[in-house]
């Protein structure tokens, strides 16, 4: 017998295994499947994110500089 099927025939002698008579189950079942979310891990997530982001911000600005920088020399070459 399973904890869930533990749980049901004592908290619910009258109803047969496998209803609920309350939201009890429920939350049990959500919580066993959910996956623990350590804060820390979720906050080093968000700020990796973050700097990739910002990297590639930065790499496309950079790309940009390059090419503006480019056609000002071609200016200057084809009015030399």
């Amino acid at each position: 017998m399973g904890l869930m099927e533990v749980y049901m025939s004592e908290n619910n002698d009258n109803a047969p295994l496998g209803e609920q008579s309350d939201d009890s189950l429920a939350y049990l079942q959500a919580q066993a499947a959910e996956e623990t979310v350590d804060p820390l891990t979720a906050i080093k997530n968000m700020r990796l994110e973050q700097l990739a982001l910002c990297r590639l911000k930065s790499q496309e600005e950079m790309r940009a500089m390059r090419q503006s920088s480019q056609a000002a020399e071609t200016e200057q070459d084809e009015d030399s």
